[in-house]
């Protein structure tokens, strides 16, 4: 990462874009040395600190590779217009330019063009702010010249050079006095050789002999015929150091000298010393400074990491949601240490660990991140000017702590493209009170942070929409006009219910209806899917995914060989089989000749299990987990042999009071459930071909699932396809989606038995017989519940989907939608206000309409009538009321266009090529009002869950606050960003393998880790981090304080209110007139009596092991037992007669067991209080009466 002493001005890349706000420097590249002088040129003479290097460092050529092109919107530098881009690509450093700045308007036409232009002006208008940035950048210069200043030490005196001819010395010859007679002549011969040679008279007196002698250095010059003498050298040596001793001087004469070389060049080093060369001098220089600054974090009592640092660590330890402090601060030790010692570092574990962050700093940093977050987001907000904002807000619970989260979204700009995207942010997840009123007060709480972090005065957005679940306290339809009186919300807010809740809901509501709840001690199809994804995930806990695999694997083979199972299987359910043996088919070369007498032998040979991995991810059935009954009952059905095989291979090896072996009993007992049949009834025998009852119950479900739930659960997560990343974003197709969805229902609820999805549960219905008994579970009975269950089904979408969606507030989002529709829909509206509203004679368009965007389902569209769509939104509504909404009033002149001059059936709104007029600002209005609108709230659903791991590690409500807000503004954003460029470098990876016609890497990258995560997150983290100082650099330090004090302070919370509030509470009621005791204070029973100890023994007891004692109690008590007489061969008769030992012989265990409890309940019905109803469930013990049941209950104690 760059250190913040290097990095360029943020005002660099504005100033270099104003170069080419001209027309004619469009479209063209310009060398960076041409702008740099441009720069320097207009802010006037003197020194140029700008250069072509400055120009590279301002586009982060580090994070660019040669050759490549990085691309800035135009609307990031705030300049117009906003779609054009400033482009800068990189070369390499041999080449001519380094780097080449152009104006393009698309990155791609930046890319194709070559041509490089050496000129380039800047308008006068920035002429002074560029002169500003001229002057820091000189005083910057001027800075660091001073700092690489070196302090010279004293020369000697100039060198003599004396130029003698070879062999004679200075002293041989000394200088005659007089006038030389060949002076002129030397001077001539002297000014001539001047002007021919290139070489001046400085260099040719310039020192070539460089020495040592007696440890001192000299130099002179000495000519190609010249001579030195000894005493030339002594004359021209340095001057010894000034603080010199006698030892010194003793050292420097017995010194050696070792040769070294320097390139082609060779020298002498004394011994004990070494030379070389200056760059790798400065490169240990640096080296050694960088291992000095590691030095010093460790050598005090505290942390003293840079703030760069641990902004680093704490975003990286956002990864560690469920984890403590304690195990963060290990972490960060043990990685020091490693690296340390790596490296040869020797710092005591001592210093280490006083020089780590500690639990408080980590804690510290958390929030301080949190604040840093905000202010980035409240900056963003304002750069993107979106002036209307929407909510979400969920209310959860998890680990007994109670969250509210808050999320806003906004129209915002993608930072690259420039293209329109949606915004997220989550607020934060504080406490609230579970009432409307108390709801209302957190969210605008929350609203206020971001008040106080600018978004106030000219900045305040309105916050115009909302979306939230309708359940508890704080349902929608309660909070939404209590967000309005505290001013959380615009007087004229539009509210929408949680989408996902309203059709998980309406599944809920009919599943239960026709076929009864989930629960022990039911029947049906969602407690067998329960029993059954139990018994796999308890059986994965116990030998892992691999043994149950191989359990499945020898159950498989089992079944192969095992005529009797597979007869057990044929009878118990033969369609079930019939799937299995399908499966096994698909597998071999000529599935059409072989029969099932050999596919099941074929379950002999197999080396793996080849079906449905029923065992990898399993999870709950359950209502309040979205879309996992049906999914596990999907899986119910498909592998129902398999589940069967294992619950029987569990029966037989588990013991019979060990919790596995009862989930397996009970789940054979609702896999073997039939049909009943009235043994007087004169009608036939139930087919052999009859189902089990429940599994016709998932063939329904799964039918309807198939044919109608699960492609409209799908439209609910899509993204819009003209907003980016925007999943649940699609507000603006939701309305007409709720046609389409009606349209289906209706269609499905008359036709589903003529549907493909349903055949096989028809098929099975119409095996069953009709009796007119609805408990007998035959045709009857799934007749009346299939009736049922579409009954609640609508019901429920009517009340939680389709009569929100329908009210005048979001009826307006069709305006958004398909243009067909949308036209359809402002004809209507036009109608009304032309006709004093009127609407008598107004009829909609009868025409089929393909509408796209629906899912992958409608492959080519999703076909629609408008006129009975249209008919069935606008049912209710009032057109005078749309026609005073603002989205219509603001734009009705352009809007109206639309109905009078484009053709419905032609028109696009998101195709500039099928517009007559210009319809920006309703392409803009769409954006930045109609698609902010969530359409469900699974976002808050993410935090909830992510707030509930922070909270098992028992920390306060402003760490879990502090974290959320952080995961939302970095980690998220740097997910979709960080997918985007893993799929790039995957389609780069595919390019070449292709190319080397090698297998390319299959589909696109759903989850990106590993190095490439690591990698791509540590740039992330550099830019954001850049980015925030310069926006935290902004922030006053009052502003600063308040916010850092709302996000910290226990005190502001909601949460302290509501803890005060109940205190006092508490006090006042205290402190009232003497209370009156009430009945609900008494106890009139008296404690409890163990059955131990008045002579009872508990319900558990009754079993076959003390059968005995149970046949003597029943004898003693003069219980009738039921006694069975075969009348016929098809009919039986019981008779109750007084117990006696050659009776009960007769009676099997559960019927002693049901006569005694029945007994006992008799008994005890005598002594009810008036009103006091007993059950047979309530029986938990029995009073013993018999000798031998005494002495059972002795033994039972003492052992």
């Amino acid at each position: 990462m760059v250190r913040h002493e290097d990095r360029p001005p943020a005002a660099a890349r504005p100033l270099i874009a104003c170069l080419f706000q001209e027309k004619r420097h469009r479209n063209k590249w310009y060398s960076g040395t041409s702008c740099a002088k441009a720069l320097n040129t207009i802010a006037g003479p003197g020194n140029e600190p700008i250069d072509a290097e400055f120009m590279k460092r301002a586009f982060k050529n580090n994070l660019i590779g040669d050759g490549e092109v990085n691309a800035i919107p135009f609307s990031t530098l705030g300049l117009y217009p906003s779609d054009h881009q400033l482009c800068a690509r990189f070369q390499g450093r041999n080449r001519g330019i380094n780097i080449m700045i152009g104006r393009f308007p698309t990155k791609q036409l930046a890319e194709e063009s070559l041509d490089v232009h050496d000129w380039c002006a800047i308008p006068d208008c920035y002429r002074n702010e560029l002169v500003e940035l001229i002057a820091e950048r000189r005083s910057v210069a001027a800075e660091k010249q001073a700092s690489k200043t070196k302090i010279q030490r004293p020369k000697s005196a100039n060198p003599r050079s004396p130029m003698r001819k070879r062999g004679k010395s200075a002293h041989e010859h000394p200088p005659q006095p007089g006038p030389d007679p060949n002076s002129e002549k030397r001077k001539a011969d002297e000014g001539r050789k001047e002007a021919d040679d290139a070489v001046g008279e400085d260099d040719k007196s310039r020192p070539n002999l460089f020495y040592t002698l007696f440890g001192r250095a000299g130099k002179l010059c000495c000519g190609e015929d010249g001579a030195v003498s000894i005493q030339d050298l002594r004359d021209n040596l340095e001057p010894p150091n000034k603080n010199e001793t006698e030892t010194n001087r003793r050292h420097r004469f017995e010194r050696g000298h070792v040769l070294h070389g320097f390139g082609a060049s060779q020298y002498w080093v004394p011994a004990g010393a070494t030379g070389i060369a200056s760059n790798h001098l400065t490169r240990i220089t640096n080296q050694s400074k960088m291992i000095d600054r590691l030095k010093n974090l460790f050598k005090g009592m505290q942390c003293r990491f840079s703030d760069e640092a641990m902004r680093i660590l704490t975003i990286f330890n956002l990864h560690n949601m469920g984890g403590s402090d304690e195990a963060t601060e290990a972490i960060i030790f043990a990685t020091v240490k490693a690296v340390l010692y790596e490296i040869g570092l020797d710092v005591s574990n001592e210093k280490v660990a006083h020089g780590c962050p500690s639990r408080r700093t980590i804690a510290r940093w958390e929030a301080r991140l949190a604040v840093e977050v905000i202010f980035s987001v409240v900056a963003e907000i304002k750069k993107d000017d979106p002036k209307w904002l929407s909510m979400q807000l969920d209310h959860g619970n998890r680990n007994g702590i109670d969250h509210l989260v808050k999320i806003v979204s906004w129209a915002g700009y993608d930072e690259v493209t420039a293209e329109r995207v949606i915004k997220f942010f989550c607020l934060d997840v504080n406490k609230s009170d579970k009432t409307a009123l108390g709801a209302a007060a957190a969210v605008k709480e929350s609203l206020d942070v971001l008040k106080a972090a600018g978004l106030d005065g000219e900045n305040e957005l309105m916050y115009e929409s909302l979306t939230a679940d309708n359940g508890g306290g704080a349902g929608r339809e309660i909070l939404q006009p209590k967000l309005m009186d505290v001013g959380a919300l615009a007087e004229h807010s539009r509210g929408n219910n949680c989408g996902y809740h309203g059709e998980n809901k309406a599944w809920e509501n009919g599943s239960k209806a026709a076929f009864g709840e989930e629960g022990l001690g039911n029947k049906n199809i969602f407690q067998l899917g329960y029993q059954a994804l139990t018994l796999v995930k308890k059986l994965k806990e116990d030998v892992g995914r691999v043994g149950l695999d191989r359990i499945r694997l020898n159950l498989l083979k089992f079944l192969g060989k095992n005529d009797r199972l597979q007869v057990e299987l044929a009878n118990s359910n033969h369609k079930a089989l019939e799937r299995l043996l399908e499966k096994i088919s698909k597998d071999m070369p000529n599935p059409d000749g072989v029969n099932a007498t050999d596919l099941l032998e074929s379950l002999n040979s197999i080396s793996e299990a080849p079906l449905t991995d029923f065992t990898k991810n399993v999870k709950d059935m359950t209502f309040s987990r979205w879309a996992t009954t049906n999914q596990g009952i999907k899986i119910v059905i498909e592998c129902w042999v398999e589940i069967y095989c294992l619950a029987l291979a569990v029966k037989q090896s588990e013991k019979s009071n060990s919790y596995l072996h009862k989930v397996a009993c009970d789940l054979l007992s609702l896999m073997n459930t039939k049909t009943k049949r009235d043994p007087h009834s004169e009608e036939p025998a139930l087919s052999a071909l009859a189902l089990p009852p429940l599994y016709i119950e998932g063939l329904f479900l799964i039918g309807f699932t198939e044919a109608f739930f699960d492609h409209h659960f799908e439209f609910l997560s899509l993204p819009d396809p003209e907003f980016g990343n925007s999943s649940g974003q699609t507000m603006r197709l939701y309305v007409e989606h709720v046609a389409i969805m009606h349209e289906e229902l209706k269609d499905l609820i008359t036709n589903y038995r003529d549907r493909d999805e349903f055949k096989d549960f028809v098929e099975a219905v119409n095996v069953l017989p009709e009796s007119g008994d609805e408990n007998n579970g035959d045709r009857t009975f799934f007749n009346s519940a299939v009736e049922i269950f579409f009954a609640k089904y609508r019901a429920t979408l009517d009340k939680h989907l389709f009569g929100p969606v329908r009210h005048e507030s979001l009826l307006v989002y069709l305006v958004g939608g398909n243009s067909s529709v949308a036209i359809q829909f402002l004809k209507w509206l036009k109608h009304c206000e032309e006709n004093d509203g009127d609407m008598d004679d107004f009829q909609f368009s009868d025409e089929d309409v393909t509408l796209m965007h629906h899912g992958s389902h409608y492959t080519d569209g999703a076909k629609a009538n408008l006129k009975i769509m249209l008919e069935f939104l606008v049912a209710d509504a009032d057109p005078s009321k749309i026609l005073k909404d603002p989205l219509i009033t603001s734009n009705k002149v352009l809007l109206w266009q639309m109905v009078d001059d484009e053709d419905e059936l032609e028109f696009d709104l998101w195709d500039e090529n099928t517009w007559t007029n210009c319809y920006d600002p309703i392409v803009d209005m769409v954006h930045k009002r109609i698609a902010i609108h969530p359409i469900h709230q699974q976002r808050c659903e993410n935090h909830v869950q992510m707030a509930a791991l922070v909270a098992s590690t028992s920390v306060n409500e402003v760490r879990r606050t502090s974290r959320c807000i952080a995961l939302s503004g970095i980690l998220r954003p740097f997910h979709q960003a960080a997918l985007k460029e893993a799929n790039e470098i995957r389609a780069i990876e595919n390019e070449w393998l292709e190319s080397q016609n090698k297998e390319k890497k299959a589909g696109e990258v759903d989850r990106v880790a590993g190095s490439l995560r690591m990698m791509l997150l540590g740039d992330y983290v550099d830019a954001y981090s850049e980015k925030v100082e310069d926006t935290m650099a902004d922030v006053p330090d009052e502003m600063l304080r308040k916010v850092f004090d709302l996000v910290t302070n226990k005190n502001s919370k909601i949460s302290a209110k509501m803890v005060d509030e109940k205190v006092k509470r508490y006090k006042e009621s205290m402190e009232k007139k003497p209370r009156k005791v009430t009945k609900s204070e008494i106890n009139e029973d008296g404690i409890d009596i163990p059955p131990e100890v008045k002579g009872g023994l508990k319900r558990k007891f009754l079993v076959k092991r003390y059968e005995p004692q149970i046949d003597a109690e029943i004898i003693f008590r003069e219980i009738k037992v039921p006694l069975i007489n075969q009348v016929t061969e098809d009919e039986e008769e019981i008779n109750y007669q007084r117990a006696t030992k050659k009776n009960l012989m007769k009676v099997g265990i559960r019927d002693k067991k049901r006569v005694l409890l029945e007994h006992e309940l008799a008994l005890r019905s005598i002594h009810n209080r008036p009103g006091q109803v007993l059950t047979l469930g309530d029986i938990k013990h029995i009073k013993v009466q018999s000798n031998e049941m005494k002495a059972l209950i002795k033994n039972l104690t003492q052992t």
